[in-house]
């Protein structure tokens, strides 16, 4: 079963560049909210987060939507790693 909730780890700063990637951004926080108030809009889709960051987005379609599959992408090694750890935090695995 997935999460009925989505947690993220985020920082002031995971260092190499990661300092906009360590945190919440208003943006996600309402594409998260849609995710959970109306999962119908990605249920059986495709989704691409382009700079994904902490993965909030993603966690949360993919938690509360049911879409075909969820690919999260970011430029910092940093921030990949961390993404990779809420994605494994919340019972999805990255790939």
């Amino acid at each position: 079963p997935r999460p009925a909730s989505v947690v993220v780890r985020t920082a002031t700063a995971f260092g190499g560049g990661a300092e906009t990637g360590a945190c919440l951004w208003d943006a996600g926080l309402c594409l998260a909210e849609l995710a959970a108030r109306e999962p119908w809009r990605f249920a059986g889709r495709r989704v691409l987060e382009v700079g994904a960051g902490c993965g909030l987005v993603s966690a949360a379609v993919a938690a509360a939507a049911g879409p075909a599959w969820v690919l999260a992408t970011d430029g910092v090694p940093e921030t990949l790693a961390n993404l990779a750890y809420n994605l494994q935090a919340n019972a999805l695995e990255p790939g």
